[in-house]
């Protein structure tokens, strides 16, 4: 390979490491949002927002009350695709008040999973409704609505999102 080739995978190589290692950086260096007036447009990291990225490395469990409009969901998307992506054999769960709501925050986190550079892109697994895979990496994203028998068969999950929980 050119030098200039091997530069470049060693320069990718090290963004790997960097996105592996902060979510933060992933979402504010890669991350996109899908604005319904201005088309896409790069990730925002609002304080409330870096503050919940720095309160889920630390906690196992966090339950918060958030308000509309404060960008959470596009949030929770970026945060699925980056444990899927950078967690091998992750399995993420997201689960809504309904399968078109799961389905949306799904969809936003494949919206931002096609804008990424093609290093920071997993091979797809077959296009399943509900369903986002990474066989190479064995990840994982699944979206249900919030069911009694929701996530049965899906057991060891690495996150789990009960979006709307309060209904």
């Amino acid at each position: 390979k050119s030098g200039n080739s091997l530069s470049s995978e060693i320069e990718w190589v090290s963004e790997l490491r960097k996105c592996q290692a902060d979510p933060l950086y992933f979402m504010v260096t890669y991350g996109s949002i899908n604005d319904e007036i201005g088309g896409r447009i790069e990730f925002i990291p609002f304080p409330h927002l870096v503050k919940l990225v720095r309160t889920l490395e630390q906690s196992d469990l966090v339950i918060l009350l958030k308000a509309r409009q404060v960008c959470f969901t596009w949030f929770i998307a970026h945060y699925s695709l980056w444990t899927a992506l950078f967690h091998e054999g992750a399995k993420v769960m997201i689960l809504s008040k309904s399968e078109s709501a799961a389905f949306e925050t799904l969809s936003d986190a494949h919206f931002i999973y096609n804008k990424l550079p093609l290093p920071l892109q997993a091979p797809l697994g077959k296009d399943q409704s509900g369903h986002l895979t990474f066989p190479v990496l064995g990840s994982q994203i699944i979206a249900v609505a919030s069911t009694e028998t929701a996530g049965i068969g899906f057991g060891g999950a690495t996150l789990v999102v009960p979006d709307e929980f309060a209904f």
